[in-house]
């Protein structure tokens, strides 16, 4: 059971060092596999990055894996709307859009 998954952090002050873990679950995979994420701005621009020290093997592909990264830092520039991507030996494999950054700066002008 997954408790608190957050689409939003309201960080007030940028640039920013974000603490968080992060849980994904796969099935179809089969063979070695070299996990990274990357943090991209609304641009596509990748901000961020972090690689796994080392691979796993997924030798089922019927049968669910998961993947845990604890205790990651995030370097988050400025405020936005960014996309952590997870990538399985530098293909995309899972992404999430998050944003972060005060509620203020998210809200439509016509929204007061």
């Amino acid at each position: 059971m997954l408790l608190g998954p957050s689409a939003h952090l309201p960080i007030p002050n940028f640039p920013a060092f974000v603490r968080l873990a992060v849980f994904s679950e796969f099935t179809g995979g089969h063979g070695r596999y070299t996990p990274s994420l990357s943090l991209r701005d609304a641009s596509g621009d990748e901000v961020w990055h972090w690689s796994a020290a080392d691979p796993f093997t997924h030798t089922d592909p019927l049968l669910p894996h998961e993947v845990v990264f604890q205790d990651l830092q995030i370097t988050v520039p400025k405020p936005g709307r960014y996309t952590l991507v997870m990538l399985l030996n530098g293909d995309d494999a899972a992404q999430r859009t998050v944003w972060l950054g005060p509620s203020e700066v998210f809200r439509a002008p016509d929204a007061y």
